[in-house]
C-alpha cells in the first residue's frame, strides 16, 4: 500500500515540477496565468450559469494545457535537434500555433460571456468609487507586469 501511495505522490510531484518549470521558463505561461487570475476575479461580477462557468474553466485549462504541451515539444525538439532544422522549426511553430488557436478560442468565449455593457459599467463604478480599490487594482497590475517580465528561472 505504501508503494502505491508513494507512486501516486511521486506522480503529483512530477506534474507539479513540470508546471513550475513552465511557469519559470515560459513568459507566455505567466501571461496566461495573469489573464486567468484577472478573468476569474472579474467573473465574480457576472451572474454566470453553471454551464458558463464550466465553459470558462475548460477554455482556461485548454490554454494552459496547450502551453504545457508547447513547452514539452520545444524541449524534445531541442534535445533531438540541437542544430537548426526545418523539421524542428515546423514542430515548434505548429506547437506554438496550437497555443495561439486555444488563446483565440478563449478570447472568443470571454467576449461571449463578458460583453455586457451594464456589468462592465458596474465594474468601472466599483473601482472608481474607492481610491483604495483603484490603488489595489493599480498595484495588482504592476505586480502582474513584474511577474510576467521577471526572469524567474534563475
Amino acid at each position: 500500500m505504501k508503494n502505491n501511495l508513494d507512486s501516486l505522490l511521486g506522480s503529483f510531484r512530477f506534474a507539479f515540477t513540470g508546471l513550475m518549470h513552465t511557469i519559470a521558463h515560459e513568459r507566455n505561461m505567466r501571461v496566461h496565468i495573469v489573464a486567468m487570475i484577472y478573468v476569474l476575479l472579474f467573473s465574480v461580477f457576472y451572474n454566470l450559469s453553471t454551464a458558463e462557468h464550466g465553459m470558462l474553466y475548460i477554455v482556461i485549462a485548454m490554454v494552459l494545457i496547450t502551453e504545457l504541451f508547447n513547452t514539452s515539444i520545444e524541449a524534445i525538439v531541442n534535445l533531438l535537434s540541437p542544430k537548426y532544422s526545418q523539421f524542428a522549426k515546423i514542430a515548434k511553430d505548429t506547437a506554438a500555433a496550437s497555443v495561439l488557436i486555444a488563446a483565440i478560442a478563449s478570447v472568443a468565449v470571454g467576449i461571449c460571456l463578458f460583453a455586457d455593457v451594464k456589468v462592465l459599467h458596474e465594474i468601472w463604478l466599483y473601482f472608481t468609487q474607492s481610491i483604495i480599490r483603484i490603488v489595489l487594482l493599480g498595484l495588482s497590475v504592476i505586480i502582474a507586469v513584474f511577474f510576467i517580465l521577471s526572469d524567474i528561472k534563475k
